[in-house]
């Protein structure tokens, strides 16, 4: 079901870590977390997707990103991956919560691949799935701003702008995944 597949990439999306942007070999020009995540890619419409063994791969996988490419001292990763662990966590949750009430909203509006039908929706119901959207992104919006000024507690800026490049980056490397 694409739902599934939609949570987990959102849940990428919550967290913002990107695949750094170097230059690959041509021999081997994928990702290693591309490859892995491709290899274990769960079936879109298969109900029974261990998220949260997924989410922890996906979790180890920002980990070494954010060691080898933020150049995090010990001392600065040890402060920053808890928080960014509880970063996270709330993302994650604001956007598992949204994609529930959407879910049962439009449970008769979903064509055989299990995807919404926007165009068929009632106006009404249009109008309130786009209200809680705003609420939604607004939500998140507030949680990356405290977070942000959090993670200015223990990172310098620069390292900091690093960080939301690479997740933008590895947000776009999981959904290219994703999609194939």
């Amino acid at each position: 079901m694409r739902k599934i597949t939609f949570i987990l990439m959102m849940a990428l999306l919550v967290t913002k870590t990107a695949m750094p942007q170097k230059a690959k070999t041509k021999k081997d020009s994928t990702p290693r977390f591309k490859q892995e995540m491709m290899k274990e890619a769960p079936v879109e419409n298969d109900k029974n997707v261990d998220k949260e063994a997924l989410h922890e791969k996906m979790m180890k996988e920002k980990y070494d990103i954010f060691m080898k490419y933020l150049e995090l001292t010990p001392e600065e990763m040890d402060k920053f991956w808890n928080m960014y662990q509880e970063y996270d966590k709330e993302l994650f949750s604001v956007h598992e919560n949204y994609w529930k009430k959407v879910d049962v909203m439009t449970k008769e509006y979903k064509d055989e691949k299990g995807d919404i039908d926007f165009l068929k929706l009632e106006p009404e119901l249009a109008e309130k799935l786009l209200s809680m959207k705003q609420e939604n992104d607004k939500e998140l919006f507030d949680i990356n701003e405290k977070y942000t000024t959090k993670f200015h507690d223990v990172l310098p800026p620069q390292k900091i702008l690093k960080l939301q490049k690479e997740e933008k980056f590895f947000v776009r490397s999981l959904m290219k995944c994703c999609q194939k």
